[in-house]
């Protein structure tokens, strides 16, 4: 029988480390000594998982003293373990020992057995720190486990060799619409085992979470990895049913060099790649630059500095007028956002489209809205008739269920008549939002708050608006105006006619010339706004266009 105080020693330093192997020689020398051990080593062999998709073997070396062992077969001893794997522990033992005597037989039992629990708790630290950096969708490395890959190549130099992927998973949520979100999931880990199996040595792909990927490939694969993203066929099961899905991606592309400072750029500069392909190219892929990058750092100064912007009212509201064709009568504005940042006045197009994408617009449509009101409420004290104002309303609010009424109060705050405000809206093309905006353009007008389709003609549903939503003005797109060719006239004329059918009015803007002007008189257009009369001009100088009423006509 082993003697008590050389197991409590060897279990004490067992129960201290971290991992068996790294248990010094020392832990195991007197029990050695005292059973005749020359050598011990641990076999792992674990079935195929999630997380280990060829299975695992691993043989460690954990004692030996160095001296000659038994030719003849070790003793071992097998366990299987949670994971439908082996583990076996097998005892080299010195050419004059064996364990004959089942007295010695019974101590490397027992011996097996400590190191065995100790394997448990080395396998389980080991499971967990790989879970931790895992994603349990897919098995890929997740963000975590990414960088860590990333970091560890920086170290050694390497990261030059490859070139940096961000990609996005194009029209996945057609997918989950499909298939629902369980079998989505799978076919989601489908696509990311069959990608990866394209993978050589030295190369990795993670997954973000969502359907957001990245991958470093090596640069003289990426045009072989750019053929991968433009789709690669999997499947989906509904009922018993195989159906085929192909899925491809949009991605950003960062083509590491030897100045990469740190290896978090793997992942920053690809992604600042991927928001330009997704949201400004609207193309397959980009590849990172250095204005680009500039360009990201403004975005997140300005999204840093909204809050502070709409707190000191750092936002200004213009307003371009409108203008009745006939005889040169202000007849409406549009409020329009500008912001002074220090010294420097940002157009919409500088902010607009960053809000739009994090949902900040919200916050500002309603800042216009609160600021038009309370300059209406300041007209009417100072004795001035106001003109009705239209102000700009993204989609994204439409998931908001009270966002009629929230518009309501704030009008009604001011005590302004509804008949003052006009909600701008764009076109959509979504089901689900063509359904909300129904909603959200019959509340308004039920409350006498009129309601208007902004940028007429640009989107792929304009005949479905017209015919679905009872709208009150319609207003036609300057590209339409721009040109004037042939058959740019034959759509604007027909479609004046038609909404003029249909009882809403329809108003050009971007208007600059006399000869627009007079061709938009001609087919029956009579509502105008743009530079021939008043660019967007400050609220002061707007009050005076209010007091004056009238624009010459040339």
């Amino acid at each position: 029988m082993i003697p008590s105080g050389i197991l409590s020693e060897l279990t004490s330093k067992l129960s201290n480390c971290i991992v068996v192997s790294q248990v010094s020689q020392s832990a195991f020398m007197e029990v050695g000594k005292y059973l005749g051990i020359t050598r011990i080593e641990i076999g792992f062999e674990i079935d195929p998982t999630k997380f280990t998709k060829d299975g695992e073997t691993k043989n460690t070396l954990i004692y030996r003293d160095g001296t000659a062992y038994s030719e003849n077969p070790p003793y071992t001893r097998s366990y299987k373990t949670d994971e439908d794997g082996t583990v076996t522990i097998s005892f080299y033992l010195s050419e004059d020992n064996s364990p004959e005597h089942k007295e010695e037989e019974s101590d490397l039992q027992i011996l097996a057995d400590v190191i065995f629990i100790a394997c448990g708790r080395w396998r389980l630290v080991e499971k967990l720190q790989k879970s931790y950096l895992t994603d349990a969708l897919t098995g890929l490395p997740n963000t975590g486990g990414y960088l860590v890959n990333s970091e560890k190549l920086f170290r050694q130099g390497k990261l030059p060799e490859y070139t940096s992927f961000y990609f996005n998973l194009a029209h996945f949520g057609l997918v989950n619409e499909k298939f629902g979100n369980r079998e989505t999931n799978e076919i989601l880990a489908r696509y990311a085992h069959k990608l990866s199996s394209y993978l050589v040595d030295g190369e990795c792909l993670g997954h973000l979470g969502g359907d957001n990927f990245v991958a470093l490939i090596f640069k003289d694969r990426v045009t072989t990895f750019l053929n991968l993203l433009a789709g690669i066929d999997t499947f989906g099961i509904i009922g018993s049913e195989n159906i085929p899905v192909r899925i491809s991606a949009v991605a950003g592309i960062f083509d590491i060099d030897k100045n990469i400072a740190t290896s978090g750029s793997v992942i920053g500069d690809a992604s600042v790649a991927l928001n330009e392909a997704r949201y400004v190219r609207k193309c397959h892929y980009v590849l990172a630059d250095k204005e680009m990058n500039e360009r990201a750092l403004r975005t997140k100064q300005l999204i840093a500095r909204f809050s502070d912007g709409i707190k000191n009212e750092e936002f200004l509201v213009y307003y371009q007028p409108k203008v009745r064709a006939e005889d040169g009568t202000l007849i409406g504005a549009e409020a329009l956002s500008r912001w002074k940042l220090g010294n420097d006045i940002l157009m919409p197009g500088d902010f607009i489209p960053i809000f739009e994408q994090n949902g900040m617009v919200r916050t500002l449509d309603f800042y216009v809205l609160e600021h038009t009101c309370m300059a209406i409420r300041e007209w009417i004290g100072k004795g001035i008739d106001p003109v009705r104002v239209s102000v700009n309303f993204s989609r994204k609010h439409l998931g908001d269920d009270q966002l009629v009424e929230r518009i309501i109060s704030t009008v009604d705050k001011y005590k302004i008549d509804h008949r003052y405000i006009e909600i701008e809206v764009t076109e959509t093309v979504n089901k689900a939002e063509a359904s909300m905006l129904s909603d959200f353009i019959n509340g308004l007008r039920k409350s006498g708050i009129a309601v208007s389709i902004d940028d007429f003609g640009t989107g792929y549903s304009s005949l479905t608006m017209l015919r679905s939503f009872p709208v009150d003005v319609v207003k036609l797109d300057r590209e339409f105006i721009t040109s004037l060719d042939e058959r740019d006239k034959k759509v604007v004329e027909n479609v004046i006619h038609m909404v003029d059918d249909l009882d809403m009015q329809t108003i050009a803007e971007g208007v600059e010339t006399a000869e627009q002007l007079g061709y938009l008189t001609s087919i029956g257009c009579h509502l105008i706004q743009g530079f021939l009369f008043d660019r967007p001009i400050p609220g002061d100088r707007f009050e005076e266009r209010l007091k004056r009423r009238k624009y010459e006509l040339t």
